[in-house]
């Protein structure tokens, strides 16, 4: 009888054992994660070519040289200044030789000067001292006492050369006048009168320039 149940015990067991075997869950196989696809290597898109743009240098222009400003008609003696007495050497009281005489400033287009010394303080009317024409323009000065130089004409004594001062009474001005002009000749011969001068100057004249001195008794 013990051996029957034994028998019976074990056959359940059995029986059980199946039928939990049975039950129990299938085993999920386990899936690998999906790895994501490989990125595909990305080619850069074949640039295009930059021409690159030249820089010009920035030039700094050169300045154009300062336009020299012509120096003024200017007419000087180195025997007296503007206004100044004229020393006795130059009058009748001394050598009675011209002074020396200098002009800078030349006016563009001279080609010729013309000289005239007056006294317009004297008693009667303006006396005529000098007068000089047909001065080349390459000149710029009058040396002392200069005799070779353009043509002399008449003084209000009727010489064609210089007479200097000579006042009678008092204290004179006497005006030295430089004439620039555009001829190279005034076509007169020497010897010709101040107002034959003058009156072949008139309408050539460039510029004028003047120097006064004093002188008396």
């Amino acid at each position: 009888m013990t051996r029957v149940l034994n028998h019976s015990v074990v056959s359940l067991i059995i029986f059980f054992g199946a039928i939990a075997s049975a039950c129990a869950p299938m085993p999920v196989p386990t899936v690998p994660p999906t790895q994501p696809p490989p990125t595909p290597t990305q080619i850069p898109p074949t640039a295009t070519p930059v021409t690159p743009t030249p820089i010009t240098p920035t030039l700094t222009p050169t300045p154009a040289p300062p336009t020299a400003t012509p120096a003024p008609f200017t007419f000087t003696s180195a025997a007296f200044l503007e206004g100044a007495p004229i020393p006795v050497k130059y009058t009748c009281n001394g050598e009675n030789v011209s002074p020396p005489l200098a002009w800078v400033g030349t006016p563009r287009g001279t080609k010729s000067f013309a000289l005239i010394m007056e006294d317009p303080d004297a008693v009667v009317a303006t006396f005529t001292h000098w007068v000089a024409f047909d001065i080349p323009a390459s000149e710029n000065q009058i040396a002392e006492g200069a005799k070779n130089f353009g043509k002399g004409g008449a003084n209000s004594a009727l010489q064609s050369i210089y007479l200097g001062p000579c006042p009678p009474s008092g204290i004179h001005r006497y005006i030295f006048t430089l004439f620039a002009l555009d001829v190279e000749t005034l076509g007169l011969n020497v010897g010709a009168n101040r107002a034959e001068v003058e009156n072949k100057m008139n309408g050539r004249i460039l510029a004028k320039i003047q120097l006064m001195g004093k002188y008396g008794k």
